[in-house]
């Protein structure tokens, strides 16, 4: 029997009110309130500190000044630096300036992102099967298969447990301070700074393509197994090629970001374009670092749109 318009709102708001998502909602809005607002009288912002004469003297003219190109300074009848446009002037300076760097601080910043990418996925892969809940801690695929004698069960959580407790340690220790541990051991070279984003990105790539693992639909898993299949052939006929695509588009994101922290690197003595941001910053070249920091946003602009390119395409396939 078909129900009114007054009883459809009527059944509509009784199931509202047997729904917990409202309540949910509202809780889980109330302590990211709760959070933000202990944030905010934890940290001294300094929002409420009065801008002082000497550091509005920094903040106005001293840095907008700096940044202005060097050949294209000029000062006015009352001593205030402005700057203006000439193409000849400026296009030399960029030249000049680009010749501080060249082509091979380019290069150099992106073969660290390269290599760290690729050993990053390499040590992932080892990583990712016993780190997978639904591959480390059964016997086989197929629903009847038993745990097997409590010596098995213990073995195979201890490795489970194991993997987890590593990727958790290369995820918990930032690129930053696995570079920092490395440049004591090895000194400043590119190497130090390929370990530490290989380190931290394997841990990221094995967790998340591990969770990719343990969502995969299992009725094609028992189907290979129920073949006569066993536990090594299931996974890498029938798990790694349903996990494959997906740990490629993790692989392209994590490249993204592996370019934009090999330029923080450079902050630590790694010869990438952030060593020669901070050289600039060090000596008050604004106008260089400015330039520096250009480049490497063009740089970190095409990795993301290539990365971007290449998971759309795989998405696709």
């Amino acid at each position: 029997m078909a129900m009114n318009r007054e009883e459809r709102l009527q059944a509509i708001r009784a199931l509202k009110k047997k729904s917990p998502g409202d309540r949910v909602l509202l809780f889980s809005t109330a302590i990211f309130a709760s959070c933000c607002a202990l944030s905010w009288f934890a940290l001294d912002l300094g929002l409420t500190h009065p801008v002082t004469g000497k550091s509005r003297f920094h903040v106005q003219p001293r840095f907008v000044a700096d940044v202005i190109p060097f050949p294209l300074r000029v000062k006015d009848e009352y001593g205030h630096i402005h700057g203006k446009w000439d193409s000849d002037l400026f296009f030399g300076w960029a030249q000049e300036t680009w010749a501080e760097i060249g082509w091979s601080g380019v290069v150099e910043t992106v073969s660290i992102s390269v290599l760290a990418i690729v050993l990053a996925a390499i040590c992932a892969a080892f990583l990712v099967l016993p780190a997978s809940r639904n591959v480390a801690l059964r016997r086989g695929f197929l629903p009847a298969d038993d745990e097997g004698s409590r010596w098995e069960r213990g073995g195979r959580y201890g490795l489970f447990l194991m993997a987890r407790s590593i990727l958790l340690l290369l995820r918990a220790i930032p690129e930053f301070v696995w570079a920092f541990l490395l440049l004591i051991l090895l000194g400043p070279v590119a190497l130090a700074g390929v370990l530490a984003l290989a380190l931290h990105n394997a841990g990221i790539l094995a967790k998340l393509t591990s969770e990719s693992v343990e969502d995969l639909e299992p009725k094609p898993l028992h189907a290979l197994a129920g073949l006569g299949a066993g536990k090594l052939a299931v996974s890498m006929l029938g798990v790694g090629p349903r996990a494959y695509r997906q740990f490629l588009v993790y692989f392209f994101y994590r490249w993204e970001t592996c370019i934009r922290e090999t330029a923080i690197l450079g902050i630590l003595a790694i010869h990438t374009l952030g060593l020669h941001i901070d050289h600039a910053f060090a000596f008050f070249h604004y106008d260089k670092a400015v330039f520096f920091i250009l480049v490497n946003s063009a740089i970190v602009i095409v990795g993301d749109f290539l990365g971007s390119l290449a998971r759309r395409t795989i998405r696709r396939a």
